[in-house]
């Protein structure tokens, strides 16, 4: 499918440890729209704490997060998200074209279908909060079938904030518009570092069979 919305010239694409970084994937002008959305949603009671609805341990899920609907499978929209399209749809357009990119790379990606981005979240984590807990996205029976994490940094958090990769020693900051993808199994153990000068914002997907 030909994309609606062309990638940004100065997009940068680094393809390392099988984590893909694609900087300036999204607008600045996107990413405050995202977060207003968010908060919008928010206030009108949408948005959920893992602390409340999982009962989690604050040390180790500490976030506030907003899902919305179903959509897009093999880059084609095969069922509509309604409300506003210029959030998810746009989102999803622009990370399959992201993921195009990654599969190039790896192509045996493209060997798997039907590949689909099923649900977006979008995320706030207040100062000192985070996903503490190392984790891999394909953990227990019902995660299974996420092959890849898809993420959306929506602002730019000076201190604190990082994804950070157990296994290879490596942290990715939060900085506004870069998406990341990479593989959702053991191999990609990752945490949500504490925000510390201000809260963060991202969107979260997954691309699964």
């Amino acid at each position: 499918m030909q994309s609606q919305n062309p990638l940004p010239k100065n997009l940068e694409v680094n393809l390392d440890q099988f984590v893909g970084t694609f900087k300036n994937a999204f607008e600045p002008e996107y990413c405050e729209r995202a977060i207003k959305y968010f908060e919008r949603m928010d206030e009108m009671g949408f948005g959920y704490s893992r602390v409340q609805l999982e009962n989690a341990p604050s040390h180790l899920k500490d976030t506030v997060s907003f899902n919305t609907s179903r959509g897009v499978a093999n880059g084609v929209a095969e069922q509509q998200i309604t409300g506003v399209p210029d959030i998810q749809d746009y989102f999803l357009d622009r990370a399959w074209s992201c993921f195009n990119i990654y599969a190039e790379k790896f192509s045996s990606l493209k060997t798997q279908n039907p590949l689909a981005m099923f649900e977006l979240k979008i995320q706030k984590t207040d100062v000192g909060g985070g996903y503490h807990v190392w984790h891999w996205e394909q953990e227990g029976k019902a995660n299974c079938n996420r092959i890849l994490n898809v993420q959306l940094f929506l602002n730019t958090v000076e201190e604190g904030g990082s994804t950070e990769f157990l296994y290879m020693n490596r942290l990715i900051p939060a900085v506004q518009g870069t998406l990341l993808i990479y593989p959702g199994n053991y191999t990609h153990l990752h945490r949500g570092n504490p925000p510390r000068s201000g809260c963060k914002y991202l969107i979260n997907s997954w691309l699964e069979y």
